[in-house]
């Protein structure tokens, strides 16, 4: 359940936009409270750098309460999560916080691209430059559900879902790599970078199959502690105690609960199709 007291439109907007979950991300009783207010950070305390996408934000934390950038604080428990914010707090401020107010409710946040078949889900892993979006883009085009260029999650009973809307693509690589999709791409949208913005069609979690990981030709097994590695660094930091309690159980039970591969680019729709079967094309 989630309650908005005092939000500017424009933040229940953009807050609808990019942070919209399946009813059945949270457990019934776990309640979020969003509310307009001040979010200073208790005086003299010692604020830490968090990395975000284009700059780094600045971090207090005091068991599960937590303060970003001075404009949003956060407070986390099983049942309930509480976030208020000032006028100030920016987009990526949000989505810091929600990112950790979910993680505390046992959703481990992943940077990999996600595709469903018949019979599950595939997370795709790798470093930045990897080949996740131009997978992601390939299994589009071959008939796969992507539920995610980079914003996966995998829940506490296994279920893995996407809060990303689009899939970004240049047309030189739709033109290489799935050229059916080039009418969808004259047509769509553009960012600022002048990527095209193909719509992603809304999907309900479907239970991860497996994990597989981009690179270099090699073993296509992965050890598990490379696993748990590869989770951490794909998670992100967590904020508060509950949240880091929760990612340990959660990077624990992904390691070793799904099949784990590693695949080079051209490798992955075929991997794909054995661990979660052929599509039903309907393009």
């Amino acid at each position: 359940m989630t309650e908005l007291h005092g939000l500017p439109p424009q933040v229940q907007a953009a807050l609808q936009t990019d942070w919209q979950t399946p009813a059945s991300w949270a457990a019934p009783q776990r309640r979020f409270v969003l509310t307009a207010g001040p979010g200073d950070w208790p005086a003299g305390a010692a604020a830490q750098a968090i990395p975000l996408m284009d700059r780094e934000a600045a971090v207090v934390t005091q068991g599960n309460t937590f303060w970003l950038d001075g404009h949003l604080r956060g407070q986390v428990a099983a049942a309930e999560v509480q976030l208020q914010a000032a006028p100030g707090a920016a987009r990526d401020t949000w989505a810091l916080a929600l990112t950790e107010a979910h993680r505390s409710g046992g959703w481990l946040p992943l940077h990999a691209a996600l595709v469903a078949g018949p019979a599950g889900a595939a997370a795709v892993l790798g470093v930045s430059g990897a080949g996740k979006s131009t997978a992601a883009l390939r299994l589009r085009a071959e008939g796969w559900a992507v539920l995610a260029e980079d914003r996966a999650w995998v829940g506490p009973q296994g279920q893995a879902a996407g809060l990303d809307r689009t899939l970004r693509a240049y047309r030189d690589s739709v033109e290489r790599f799935a050229p059916a999709l080039l009418p969808e791409f004259d047509a769509a949208p553009r960012d600022p970078r002048g990527k095209a913005l193909l719509a992603l069609d809304a999907a309900p979690p479907a239970p991860l199959r497996a994990v597989l990981v981009l690179g270099a030709p090699g073993p296509a097994e992965v050890p598990l502690p490379e696993r748990v590695r590869l989770l951490w660094e794909s998670s992100g930091v967590p904020l508060t105690a509950l949240g880091r309690t929760q990612a340990a159980q959660a990077v624990a039970r992904l390691a070793q609960g799904v099949t784990w591969r590693r695949v080079t680019r051209d490798e992955v729709p075929a991997v794909v199709a054995e661990v979660v079967g052929t599509p039903e094309l309907e393009r």
